[in-house]
Formats: C-alpha cells, sequence, structure tokens
C-alpha cells in the first residue's frame, strides 16, 4: 500500500498539465485491480502482454525484466507483466513490416511507425472509442491540448485506433538534411567552416589531398560519408541549395507549390542538379563508397577510431555517428545549410506537423485491450516517461535551487551525467511513449550554458574536457545550434503537404497510395544512388528521361494525383 501511495502522490506533483485521477472504475477485466483510472497498480500480476520495441541500441541492449531498470519499475508499479519483441532502431521499420504482415504479431506496438490508416482497414489494429480512452487522465489531457492527434491517429472509418506521442522537440524538427563535420580539422588549421557547396567541395578536396591527421598516411582520411540508412539523408542536404527540397516523415521530394499543386521534386531539374553535383564528388573520391552498404556501428567505427578519420558525416544527430557527447563526437559540429549557386540555402526543417504523431497501438490479438490503454496512460506520465530515459537518483534529479531552465524558466529536473554517459539498460530511451511538449523539453536545468554556447561558436580546445562532463551538454548543443544555424533558413509551411493521416483518405484511395509509395520510394533511392555512382549517367539527356518515364510507370503521377484529391 505505501508503494501506491507513493506513486499516487508522484503522479498528482509531476502532472502539470494533466488532470488528477477519474473517480470511474477499470471495469471488470480479468486481471484487473478495482481502482480509480490512472491509479496504480493497474493489474493483479495475472495478464502479461506481448510488446513490440524497436529501440535496441547502445543504451539498451534489453527491454527484459531482468535486464532493464525501467521494464522493472514499469512491471512492480503497474502489475502488468511484459513480454518484448525487439529490433534495433535501424531495423525497426522493417521487422514491424514482417511482423504486421504475418498474422503472427504482438499484443502492442510502441514508439510509432506503424500506418494506422492501412493496417486497420486489414482489421489488424484494434478500434479504441469503445474504450473509453479519455476517461483516463493523462491520456485526455493529451487530446485536450493537441486537437489534430484525433485526426492522426484515427483511421478511414473515423474510429480511434492509435495512442498519440508527441514530441515538441525543436532541434528533431530540424533533423531532415544536416550533417556534422570535424571542427579541429577546421579550428587547428585556421579555416573556415564550409557554407557554400564551392566551399563544400574544396573543403573535402583539402582532406583527400593532404595529411589532416597527422599520421604519416595521407590516404586514410575520409572526407565525406554516411551510413545506408541516410542516402536520402545526404541527397536532401545538396538537394536543399537548389530549391526547397522536402523530406519529412510521410514524404520525400513531394510538395505543394505557391498554387497549392502537388509537385514531384524527385523529377525537378534542380533535383538533378543536386545528383550532379554528388556524381561530381563520388567521381573525385570524395565520397567513401562504402557509404551507400554501411551500417551504423560501422560508421561509428570508423568516427571513433583512435586516429580522426572521418571529416564530414551526413546525419541527423551526434549520437548516429558516435558516443553523443563522448570524447571524439563532441569535437563534431553542424554545418550551416549550405548554400547552391543562386545563393538558395534551406535548413533541415520537417515542416509544421513534425512531432505530433503515434506512440502506441493495440492489435486484435489484445485480450486485454483496458489494461494496455491503462499502462498508455501510466507510461505518458512525465516522471514516469522520464524515468524511462533513466532513473531518478542516477540519470537526473530535482534541479538545484535558483537554477534556471534551457528556455530560461524555472527548470523541471536537472541532468546527473552527460548522454554519453547515460546507464545501459537504464531505460526505453525514446522507444517509450511520451507527451514530450516543448515547455517539458526545455525544462531541464542548463548548466554552463554560456561556455556551451561559446565552445559551439569557437571550438575552443580549452573547454572541451568541460563540455565533455557538462551533464546539458548534449540538449544545449542541439538546442542553439539549431536556434543559430537552422531556425533563420526554415522552409515555408505552406510547401509541406500534410501528413497521409490528415488527408482522410478513402480506403481504396488510401491503399493505392500505401502500394505505390512503398515501391516508388524504395525507386527514387535505387536510382538516386545509381545516378551517383555512374551506373547511370545523371549528365545524360537519355538516361534522365529514362528515369521520368521509370517513375511514371511506378505510379509517380498517380499517387501525386491522390494526395491533390484531398488537398483543401
Amino acid at each position: 500500500m505505501k508503494r501506491i501511495l507513493v506513486m499516487l502522490m508522484a503522479l498528482t506533483v509531476s502532472a502539470g498539465a494533466f488532470a488528477a485521477g477519474s473517480s470511474q472504475t477499470a471495469g471488470k477485466t480479468p486481471g484487473t485491480v478495482n481502482l480509480p483510472k490512472g491509479s496504480l497498480p493497474i493489474s493483479d500480476g495475472s495478464v502479461t502482454l506481448t510488446v513490440f520495441a524497436g529501440g535496441l541500441s547502445q543504451w539498451v541492449t534489453s527491454f527484459d525484466y531482468k535486464d532493464n531498470i525501467f521494464t522493472k519499475q514499469v512491471v512492480d508499479e503497474t502489475g502488468i507483466k511484459l513480454e518484448f519483441v525487439t529490433a534495433t532502431t535501424a531495423d525497426a521499420a522493417q521487422k514491424r513490416n514482417i511482423l504486421l504482415s504475418s498474422g503472427d504479431y504482438p499484443d502492442i506496438f510502441i514508439g510509432g511507425g506503424v500506418d494506422i490508416a492501412y493496417y486497420a482497414s486489414q482489421g489488424i489494429l484494434l478500434p479504441l472509442d469503445a474504450y473509453e480512452p479519455l476517461s483516463y487522465p493523462n491520456i485526455k489531457a493529451a487530446f485536450d491540448r493537441y486537437p489534430t492527434l484525433w485526426n492522426i491517429n484515427r483511421g478511414t472509418d473515423g474510429k480511434l485506433y492509435g495512442l498519440p506521442g508527441v514530441n515538441e522537440c525543436l532541434h528533431c524538427n530540424y533533423s531532415n538534411g544536416r550533417a556534422l563535420y570535424f571542427q579541429p580539422w577546421v579550428r587547428d588549421n585556421k579555416l573556415k567552416a564550409p557554407e557554400t557547396l564551392d566551399e563544400f567541395t574544396a573543403y573535402l578536396r583539402w582532406i583527400r589531398d593532404n595529411d589532416v591527421n597527422g599520421n604519416g598516411n595521407k590516404n586514410d582520411e575520409i572526407p565525406l560519408t554516411w551510413e545506408k540508412s541516410y542516402v536520402r539523408h545526404a541527397v536532401a542536404i545538396i538537394a536543399k541549395a537548389y530549391m526547397p527540397f522536402i523530406y519529412n516523415q510521410d514524404y520525400y521530394g513531394l510538395s505543394l507549390n505557391d498554387n497549392r499543386q502537388v509537385v514531384e521534386q524527385y523529377k525537378d531539374p534542380n533535383y538533378r542538379r543536386a545528383l550532379q553535383y554528388m556524381a561530381g564528388l563520388y567521381k573525385e573520391g570524395l565520397i567513401l563508397p562504402d557509404s551507400f552498404a554501411q551500417t551504423r556501428d560501422q560508421l561509428k567505427a570508423l568516427v571513433e577510431n583512435p586516429t580522426p578519420l572521418v571529416g564530414v558525416a551526413m546525419c541527423a544527430n551526434p549520437d548516429n555517428i558516435g558516443i553523443a557527447g563522448g570524447d571524439r563526437v563532441i569535437n563534431y559540429f553542424f554545418l550551416k545549410p549550405l548554400a547552391g549557386p543562386e545563393g538558395l540555402r534551406h535548413a533541415s526543417y520537417r515542416g509544421p506537423y513534425a512531432g505530433l504523431g503515434t506512440s502506441m497501438v493495440i492489435t486484435d490479438n489484445c485480450k486485454y485491450p483496458e489494461l494496455a490503454i491503462a499502462l498508455y496512460n501510466y507510461l505518458i506520465d512525465p516522471v514516469v516517461a522520464r524515468n524511462a530515459v533513466g532513473p531518478k537518483g542516477s540519470y537526473w534529479d530535482d534541479p538545484d535551487p535558483g537554477s534556471i531552465s534551457l528556455m530560461g524558466g524555472k527548470p523541471a529536473y536537472k541532468n546527473l551525467t552527460s548522454f554519453a554517459a547515460q546507464q545501459v539498460n537504464g531505460g526505453w530511451n525514446q522507444t517509450s511513449p511520451g507527451i514530450f511538449t516543448a515547455d517539458v523539453r526545455l525544462s531541464e536545468q542548463a548548466v554552463d550554458f554560456d561556455l556551451a554556447k561559446q565552445y559551439i561558436q569557437t571550438g575552443d580546445a580549452a573547454l572541451h574536457d568541460r563540455m565533455v562532463k557538462n551533464p546539458s551538454w548534449n540538449e544545449e548543443f542541439l538546442f542553439i545550434s539549431t536556434n543559430e544555424l537552422f531556425v533563420p533558413y526554415k522552409i515555408n509551411d505552406k510547401y509541406f503537404i500534410p501528413p497521409s493521416a490528415l488527408l482522410r483518405m478513402n480506403d481504396n484511395d488510401n491503399a493505392r497510395f500505401a502500394d505505390i509509395k512503398a515501391t516508388l520510394e524504395t525507386f527514387v533511392e535505387q536510382a538516386t544512388v545509381e545516378f551517383i555512382t555512374g551506373s547511370r549517367d545523371v549528365n545524360n539527356d537519355t538516361a534522365w528521361n529514362t528515369y521520368l518515364t521509370e517513375l511514371d510507370r511506378m505510379g509517380s503521377k498517380d499517387i501525386a494525383t491522390l494526395i491533390q484529391k484531398y488537398i483543401k
């Protein structure tokens, strides 16, 4: 009883925007404890839910009860046993789709990525309206604050199939199309970080032609690389120097023009110019050929090599290329968006719809949907969600008196360790559902904020060790860099197509859209690689026209027409 009371107090204190618990009972589901909704425990311990969690990483090597501190907290406090089906972050999408297509899938999927409209139409996802999700306080608060979540999480029949995820994260919304460069090579040689395509080419050549790392071998430096899942990301960086190229969660190379007509940007002459530029880099030996096949772990091994090797890595965040906040990666800084021949440059902006989505779905295999919904309500509590990254007392704690947050107000918590030093299997990292509002994200206590800004602006080597030890470095680096480098070059919101969930396509159109998109995006990426590596000649008009014809044959015009049908 003491544990239950303590947790109830924690839920009440942490609520913030969340309401107090409802007086309604949890019903008569087998295994349910008859307490007010939002209370703990949820179950009497006799029920097991199977969960797909595609978040295995260097910080989460296991979600199992015996290994993971947060899993143990969740099971002990809720009374629901959890059995996990897992995948690495890189392989999550593929394994998720295989499971959903097999018929043998778990009770719930967490972490997003499930196409609600499609899988609901197949009868795989369970409609949730009858289970009264709004009778749970944290769920109601989320939908009340973000009404758009209703449309995002509904199927084409108007029923609710998804439980929301919110991540009002400034730097996340500017993560699709950016690059990190090894700053000491610039600083120590009194150079300036490249800001144009011409300067970028010259910088990569300088790395290739000199013994930049000073180890006596002029041939071991790698001017430019990325991991295989970041091909489209790398191309987007260059395409944004020629046009307001769109790359977000739902679409790659599809946008609206000034007349709200759907435009296929991967057919645009400016997209071809971007590929011609990249093909030139590849032909000169400035792009590591393995970039199109290497895994994230292989890229990290290159970056973390005892002798610095990698000059520029196309990626979203520091933890994509190494240990974020670690001794090596803390020397990698973001490049400003590169300017093209006409002086155009566009930020890695994902659009006005980013940050709102789905973080849990319940399948028709689930025998205890009420318990799954109650579990979700528990997981999105702000304090519980913070514990999902790491436990209080070892990863985070209450803020210091008189301190300020990243956004300048009173902080809600402080980190105790840097991102690089977080405890392995201390939590679920960002796989766990959460309602991370902007004020929650930026309520972290800022440590040495002015010094972090100085280090980002100058690369002062004297500050390096202090930043490695700074528990706020990761968020400060991303927050400061985004505001200074990317926000000024934000793409206008009018060019972004609403997510497919907001277009409200009917079942037939949605199925057609999903089928075309699955094959079309794969083809665009494959052809893009072929143009860059030279197996297709991007400078040959016949080869380019053949590519355009192939796009139309695969449904390129059809998908644009389908989307246009629903644009208001």
